[in-house]
């Protein structure tokens, strides 16, 4: 069966950036980490899963039958950074060219009076707590700007064509121009003997509100030959949401209302390809590795993960165990000791992006999200453009 890709053109992938988008909110980005509410290890996990269809972006909603596994990624795009980061290194050079006058000022007013010997202060030593994400990179911008990138990692719990159809529909009402597929799985997923191997669809179209936006969804359901899940799936299809504004930065800025879609009908005409989701007799290994030779530390408890493309989630019940988790990640697979690192304070959580590239070309990410509900971080390995 043919799988087909509608792919825009000149836009870096939106994970590639994981760096996410407007949730339909206005409330102005907070100024300090929530603390961090601790669940304990042994929790259910349905404890971190979403509420019935819960909201995603610009009228998006989880589809009923599948679960939402940890908070949203919202982290701002590579376009977006680069689009306000000349502004916030201005205004960082001004601030240090006025405090530098200062302390010449200073200097000069006080040169011939005599000095009191002062005792220096021990340097301090780094703690655990200094890699905790409390404020956001561009905070000295009277408006940092808002994330414009929302990724949503999902397990499907119910009839997996049922669900994809219902979130192709929400697409398609997102999108109407663009002639979004319903009816028939071919389209986007790839099979063998009928049976479902993968579903991917990348779209940028004009939603109802004449805003430009990048919609990428994969659904993996696991080894078909092995008849194995992904682990921690529950023998399920994961599926993986990625929404990207790429219009105007700045003018993306502007309108933060959520979008106001037609409503979706429900999915009751026949499906043409008749395509087979293959059942899966076990999930894959929890202890790992995953990424390639990544292994859980004993203090992060994963939640989901999936290979195509190839993500893992883990929870920890203090955010410092998080951030850690984040750095060393990177670090390991790309040998790079300091990744680029960018702080999203937006509602009533704290997005860390650590970004970095290996010799080969390879791209880690990895996001630390803390909200009130926990300490949650999500590594991605991503192979060359």
């Amino acid at each position: 069966m043919k799988r087909r890709l509608m792919v825009t053109a000149g836009v870096s992938a939106a994970l590639l950036a994981l760096t996410a988008c407007d949730s339909g909110s206005t409330t102005p980005a907070p100024s300090a980490t929530p603390t961090a509410v601790a669940t304990a290890d042994d929790a259910p996990v349905d404890s971190h899963e979403s509420g019935l269809e819960s909201p995603i972006v610009f009228g998006l909603t989880v589809p009923r039958g599948a679960v939402q596994l940890g908070p949203l990624v919202q982290v701002r795009s590579q376009e977006l950074l680069d689009t306000y980061r000349p502004e916030l290194e201005a205004l960082l050079a001004e601030q240090a060219a006025e405090e530098a006058a200062e302390q010449e000022a200073e200097a000069a007013e006080n040169e011939g009076e005599p000095t009191e010997e002062a005792t220096p202060s021990p340097t301090p030593t780094p703690t655990p707590t200094d890699i905790r994400p409390e404020r956001d990179t561009f905070a000295p911008l009277e408006e940092p700007p808002l994330p414009d990138t929302v990724t949503s990692v999902m397990r499907i719990d119910d009839e997996p064509s049922e669900v994809t159809r219902t979130m192709l529909a929400q697409i398609a009402a997102l999108l109407p121009e663009e002639e979004i597929v319903t009816d028939d799985l071919s389209t986007y997923c790839d099979s063998e003997n009928d049976r479902v191997t993968h579903c991917a669809l990348d779209v940028t179209g004009t939603t109802p509100g004449d805003r430009e936006v990048r919609v990428q969804l994969d659904i993996d359901p696991g080894e078909l030959a092995t008849r194995t899940a992904n682990a921690y799936a529950q023998e399920k299809p994961v599926m993986v949401l990625t929404v990207t504004y790429v219009g105007d930065p700045r003018e993306g800025q502007e309108n933060r209302e959520p979008e106001q879609l037609d409503e979706i009908d429900p999915v009751d005409t026949p499906e043409k390809s008749g395509l087979i989701w293959p059942k899966m007799d076990l999930d894959a290994p929890g202890e790992g590795p995953f990424l390639g030779d990544w292994t859980p530390p004993e203090d992060g408890r994963v939640l989901l993960t999936g290979h195509d493309p190839a993500f893992v989630l883990v929870y920890t019940q203090r955010s410092t165990e998080g951030a850690q988790i984040a750095r060393d990640y990177v670090a390991a697979k790309t040998g790079v000791e300091e990744p680029v690192r960018d702080v999203v304070a937006y509602l009533n959580e704290v997005n860390a992006v650590y970004s970095a590239q290996a010799p080969d070309g390879t791209t880690a990410r990895a996001v630390h999200v803390v909200t009130a509900r926990g300490s949650y971080t999500f590594l991605f390995s991503l192979p060359p453009a």
